[in-house]
């Protein structure tokens, strides 16, 4: 699928709803990637954050869902990173 410039820019000047299908619509419009593909990734980074063994329900997910899993997935790469020694150091601070 492929998004023009002018299609994904109005995209990201449009509210995000907050929830559901709706977000996820929002989501796929705005990373210009397949439909599929990013439903997967989300139940997938969802999952991550849930306690339970149940898929997540997409139609369901809130923002605030979103940003919760969201933040547990970033530090689960950053300590992905860090063990593989791709990060560097990276709290350390490089002065030009």
């Amino acid at each position: 699928m492929d998004v023009s410039r002018e299609k994904q820019m109005a995209a990201s000047n449009e509210v995000v709803p907050a929830e559901g299908d709706e977000l996820v619509r929002s989501i796929v419009a705005l990373t210009g990637l397949p439909d599929g593909s990013v439903r997967s990734e989300l139940v997938e980074i969802l999952a991550m954050n849930q306690e339970s063994s149940s898929q997540p329900d997409l139609s369901s997910m809130s923002l605030d869902d979103l940003r919760s899993a969201m933040l547990v997935y970033l530090e689960s790469i950053h300590a992905d990173m860090m063990a593989s020694g791709e990060a560097g150091d990276s709290d350390e601070v490089t002065e030009s």
